[in-house]
């Protein structure tokens, strides 16, 4: 058997084989063509010239009145104009690789390198430590494969210095049983690769050190020579080191110890910002525990704070600057962690919002106007460090219960409604009415829970923090719509908010105000530079809150104009842009029926709205299709095409255009089966169609072309499993289809024929 890839090469051997007979008796074949490059074709055919191509009539006529690049039909297949003919092209259904994201991580660093961030290393608890680099170019990770790297650590340092990131010390590879032996060597990351600097002098190796860049120079304090490794608890009568207290600058090519004239105390797990013309210093770990002490460098000395308010006493938090401002978030006190964002200008801390998570050992970085937060622990962990020899309990979450007591130590504090804590081991009383319950620490460590590193991507804007996911994840209550904008696929969902697909990434959108609210059976379509959304209802409230509002996307939030006409309150209606108006079409008012897979008998709308941008006009052409929902709607060239839906007696496999004044019936000799809840996107001059659900309630899986006012099937060897709900958008030419079945949140792309 011939598979399709061979056919045409044997087909063109015998064509050459009947000419050679031909031309070796002197004459040329009536059954062939001899074309001017030497090649052959079959009689009824032309040559393309220098493409050893054979055109048949019926490709010849498929382009007629076709640019190079449309779709264009042959019999039983589909195949894109070039050449003026149209050639064969297979066409398939593949779903994109998942994005690459870094491995869950603590004690990893971030800092920013022109319009991306640079991360490396960590360490994800028993998993070992990391010697990965990773880049973040604001939509997505990339790992890289550098000449040289680092050795894999932990806990060490980066900033930036001019076109450069530098990173110094680090707990090295663990030995169970021993301290984690710390790195005093420096390196420098050139945006390509990891170049280890040879300093004349250098600080001693160290770990859980802090750096920041002031003008021409990274300054660095703090630190601990000797780290514990994460697997390893020391006896409780063996101290952790005291941590360093000295100060060291680096201009790009050696280390200076500075001699300020006043210094912070020794401390570790700090976190250092720039500010202005200072670095800020706050909190960490000294002798006696987690410290809120505030400090600035000027580049000469440090002076100690006294701000009228500041964030509780931490360790293992973060601080980057943006703007005027210093952004503090997480870290973990004595007791367990902390989940808020606080914010320095300069005088005092004010606390401006929670954070992106209850979270330990995360890192940040400023890129491009935005900060960018990654991995850490959940603080229902204790992150590796000095264990509290005083075994107190951990402090507790939120609901009332009292804390229990550590193993041999204090009481655990009690619940919020004023419970006692437990009793401690020793016999002392718990205290009532502190918020929170908690496990006491094995050997004296206090207890606060369990849970593994995070690889949580988070954006901070200004106001509130972003998880940067993948790809949107649609609960079973969502029915997602989606429309163009600006280059970009725009999906709003009930439970996933507002996203844009740029053809390569996924990004949750920070709005500006409000939305259009948790809601399905809405419909979306995309006019100018602007995207409407009208209809649906309120997810909680469906079988009773129809809505009739209208919204607008103007690429950065959501406002809903004042209209002095509207449509009825509905769901499952249809929109399409034609020219410089939205056409809306069709939908009911029995909103049980969005999610219902098997419809009782419906009162469907057949009427037509008209959005300029400013109001609503119901239109009334002389012809109209007949009422239904479910149905789908897409703009090619200069009219909209409908097709199917649910009508009053079952589903429709009609098809309709419509120009702007009136809708016309299109007649089909071979149109798709009936069907409704199906989705239909441009492709080229086509529209495709895939899946929905038929009229036995069966789901649906087939993909169709409608090409020059023709249906065509279109039977690809891999296609996405079958659905009705889902959304179809064109983009970076290619189509991508999501959603689906109530939750289903797959992705698949179908690549444009390129001529």
């Amino acid at each position: 058997m011939l598979t399709g890839a061979l056919v045409p090469r044997v087909v063109q051997f015998l064509v050459l084989l009947s000419a050679l007979v031909h031309l070796g008796a002197g004459c040329v074949s009536p059954s062939v063509v001899a074309c001017g490059d030497g090649w052959v074709c079959p009689a009824n055919t032309r040559c393309e010239e220098g493409k050893h191509r054979c055109i048949t009539p019926e490709e010849d006529t498929a382009c007629d009145n076709l640019n190079d690049g449309d779709i264009c039909l042959l019999t039983d297949t589909i195949g894109v104009c070039t050449g003026g003919a149209c050639q064969s092209k297979a066409l398939e259904w593949e779903q994109p690789a998942a994005l690459p994201v870094p491995s869950s991580r603590g004690g990893h660093a971030i800092a920013s390198l022109g319009d991306k961030a640079v991360m490396f290393g960590g360490t994800a608890g028993f998993s070992g430590i990391a010697d990965d680099t990773w880049e973040w170019d604001g939509r997505k990770w990339t790992e890289l494969a550098p000449a040289a790297s680092p050795p894999a650590r932990a806990n060490h340092a980066m900033a930036a210095l001019g076109n450069k990131v530098v990173l110094f010390g680090g707990d090295a590879a663990q030995i169970p049983g021993l301290p984690a032996p710390s790195l005093g060597d420096t390196w420098e990351w050139d945006g390509a690769t990891w170049t280890q600097a040879a300093p004349l002098a250098s600080p001693p190796a160290r770990t859980h050190h802090a750096m920041a860049t002031l003008g021409n120079k990274v300054v660095l304090f703090g630190g601990t020579p000797t780290a514990w490794s994460f697997s390893t608890v020391p006896p409780l009568d063996m101290q952790v080191p005291a941590g360093e207290g000295d100060t060291w600058e680096w201009d790009g090519t050696t280390w200076t110890k500075a001699v300020p004239l006043t210094s912070p105390p020794a401390r570790v797990k700090h976190a250092m910002a720039t500010l202005g013309n200072k670095v800020v210093l706050f909190g960490g770990e000294g002798l006696n525990g987690p410290t809120n002490d505030t400090w600035e460098w000027d580049g000469t000395t440090w002076t100690k704070l006294a701000p009228q308010t500041s964030p509780p006493a931490r360790m293992n938090h973060a601080m980057a600057s943006l703007g005027d401002r210093i952004i503090l978030v997480g870290g973990e006190s004595a007791n367990g962690g902390i989940g808020d964002t606080w914010e320095w200008r300069g005088v005092t801390w004010r606390q401006v919002g929670p954070g992106p998570a209850m979270i330990t050992d995360l890192a940040m970085a400023t890129r491009n106007g935005a900060i960018l937060a990654f991995g850490g622990y959940p603080t229902t962990y204790r992150a590796p460090g000095r264990p509290d020899p005083t075994g107190a309990a951990g402090a507790g979450d939120n609901t009332g219960a009292s804390g229990a007591a550590g193993v041999g130590g204090l009481a655990g504090a009690g619940g919020s409604d004023g419970a006692a804590g437990a009793a401690g081991a020793d016999g002392k009383a718990g205290s009532g009415g502190a918020a929170g319950a908690g496990s006491g620490g094995k050997g004296g460590v206090a207890g606060v829970g369990g849970g593994p590193a995070m690889n949580t991507t988070w954006e901070w804007d200004g106001d509130v923090w972003l998880t940067r996911a993948v790809s949107p994840t649609f609960s079973s209550f969502d029915t997602p719509s989606m429309a163009m904008s600006g280059g970009k696929a725009v999906l709003f969902g009930s439970t996933v908010g507002t996203w844009d697909w740029d053809g390569d990434a996924w990004t949750a959108i920070a709005l500006a105000g409000t939305d259009p609210h948790q809601r399905i059976g809405q419909a979306m379509a995309t006019l100018g530079d602007k995207i409407v959304l009208f209809g649906g209802c309120f997810l909680d409230y469906c079988d009773s809150q129809l809505l009739a509002d209208t919204w607008e996307w103007d690429g950065a939030r959501w406002l809903s104009p004042t209209t002095t006409a509207s449509p009825r309150a509905r769901v499952g209606h249809a929109m399409a842009m034609l020219g410089q108006k939205v056409v809306m079409f069709g939908g009911t008012s029995d909103a049980t029926l969005v999610w219902s897979s098997s419809p009782a008998a419906s009162v469907p709308f057949g009427d037509t709205w008209v959005w300029d941008g400013a109001d609503w006009t119901n239109r009334s052409p002389a012809v109209s299709p007949p009422a239904r929902w479910g149905h789908a709607m897409v703009t090619v060239g200069d009219r909209v095409i409908l097709f199917g839906g649910q009508g009053a007696d079952g589903p429709l496999n009609d098809t309709w255009e419509w120009d702007g004044a009136t809708w016309t019936p299109l007649a089909q000799a071979s149109p798709p089966p009936a069907r409704r809840s199906h989705a239909m996107a441009p492709l080229n001059n086509s529209a495709v169609l895939f899946g929905g659900r038929a009229a036995d309630n069966t789901l649906l899986h087939d993909t169709w072309f409608f090409t020059r006012d023709t249906w065509t099937q279109l039977i690809p060897p891999t296609y996405p499993p079958a659905r009705a709900g889902h959304v179809m958008a064109s983009v970076a030419g290619s189509l991508m289809l999501i959603g689906g079945n109530m939750g289903a949140s797959d992705m698949w792309l179908l690549k444009a024929p390129l001529p």
